[in-house]
């Protein structure tokens, strides 16, 4: 999995893609973001979430993998959730009007 390019299968995709990853995601490199935009013909709405991390839950504290235990015990983060909700609506709204 680790060796896995993703970036021929970010070329393949053709619908709109949300992609959100956070600041303090260490096991995903935030900056590849920018290459998700890059490479997806048919757009991708890209967001960088201040303290989220790979587990989808805010730290405010410094993170590390052993933080995972404690996070995982928590709700995903609601700001996420919205972000994913509002996003979802506008692009159903869209296909839909289409």
């Amino acid at each position: 999995m680790l060796a896995h390019d993703t970036r021929d299968d970010l070329v393949a995709v053709k619908a709109r893609v949300l992609a959100v990853t956070g600041a303090k995601d260490i096991q995903v490199n935030p900056a590849d973001l920018h290459e998700i935009a890059r490479l997806v013909p048919g757009g991708a709405e890209t967001h960088l979430v201040p303290d989220l991390t790979h587990v989808l839950r805010r730290d405010p504290a410094r993170h590390t993998l052993r933080s995972y235990r404690r996070l995982l015990r928590e709700p995903v983060d609601p700001d996420l959730l919205a972000l994913v909700s509002t996003w979802l609506a506008r692009e159903l709204s869209a296909t839909a009007g289409s």
